[in-house]
């Protein structure tokens, strides 16, 4: 298991350890455009610290900087069993979706403990604590996404967590199998 490495993540693109996307770092003004270059492991591992803070701090415009235009976002699972899972492509999708859970659930303590980095991708294994806005309760919770980076922007995420815990969260009736 890789050791933990922290950001200071804030959402201010001037912190130091923050950094900001690859495409979207400034360049100065007459230069050429430089080519975006790959990023490097500390980067992506900064950016999932990034995305979690900025997440349980309900930052939703700057969570969609980290994505290209036409990314893919996933929530995985069964929509029977989970009513958050869907498919979202694009800023206004993603945004839709990331308002909808924020009004639904509270993140209150997500950390990741676990990271594998293969080239433009990486996975995250995560635990945390999720609270249910309405009703108040609260449980704990494990995931993990996948996210696939080009050009310094993400263009694939995919967040797989136990769906009967959010169904239990949401008080979702689940569907239960047909009796063979």
């Amino acid at each position: 298991m890789m050791k933990r490495e922290t950001s200071a993540a804030s959402g201010a693109r001037k912190q130091p350890g923050v950094p900001a996307p690859v495409a979207q770092q400034s360049v100065a003004k007459g230069a050429p455009s430089p080519r975006v270059r790959d990023l490097t492991k500390d980067e992506m591992i900064a950016i999932c610290h990034d995305l979690i803070t900025l997440r349980m701090r309900g930052d939703f415009n700057t969570i969609l900087s980290y994505f290209s235009k036409d990314c893919h976002f996933r929530l995985a699972g069964s929509s029977g069993v989970n009513p958050l899972s869907s498919v979202c492509i694009g800023h206004q999708q993603i945004l839709e979706k990331i308002k909808t859970m924020n009004v639904l659930i509270e993140y209150c303590d997500i950390q990741p403990v676990a990271y594998v980095v293969d080239d433009d991708q990486f996975v995250v294994r995560w635990v945390g604590r999720w609270r249910n806005r309405g009703t108040g309760p609260a449980e704990d919770l494990e995931g993990v996404a996948h996210v696939r980076f080009n050009e310094g922007l993400i263009v694939d995420y995919t967040n797989f967590v136990d769906t009967a815990v959010i169904a239990s969260l949401l008080d979702w009736p689940m569907r239960q199998p047909p009796e063979i």
